[in-house]
């Protein structure tokens, strides 16, 4: 005896996924690997709006992740980029700040554990001045 469960999704208003990560792993196959299977899945889930950094700018290099990020979406309006900074290895702040206010990002995600630094005075100081002076979250 099985019991016949609705399992269809409709969200009750607009939803924005605050927490997408695109581009190709190294070690496993990535579903969200263009701007089209990333649309397709926003599509299929529900979801208006997505914020989405590269997956390259966290595990390997920032920079060039964040560059890939812009060139993968393009001037998508549903995309929100999002940029990815190593706060400890990243020495230049007013030169990411001009990348920043390039791209008109307004997001960034940093990864202490991952890159694996501590929150302390010393390595985000000069970042979380910058940060409340562009209100950046």
């Amino acid at each position: 005896m099985g019991v016949d469960l609705d399992q269809s999704i409709s969200p009750p208003g607009p939803v924005f996924d605050g927490n997408v990560v695109v581009g190709r792993r190294h070690n496993e196959r990535q579903e969200l690997s263009t701007t089209d299977d990333l649309l397709r899945s926003m599509d299929r889930c529900g979801i208006e709006r997505a914020l989405a950094y590269h997956h390259h700018a966290v595990a390997f290099d920032p920079n060039e992740g964040n560059q890939l990020l812009l060139e993968m979406i393009e001037d998508e309006p549903r995309i929100t980029p999002q940029f990815a900074v190593h706060l400890s290895a990243e020495r230049d702040v007013e030169s990411f700040a001009n990348g920043v206010n390039t791209a008109g990002v307004r997001s960034l995600r940093v990864q202490p554990k991952d890159h694996l630094y501590p929150l302390t005075p010393w390595v985000i100081e000069r970042w979380a001045e910058w940060l409340t002076e562009q209100s950046l979250a």
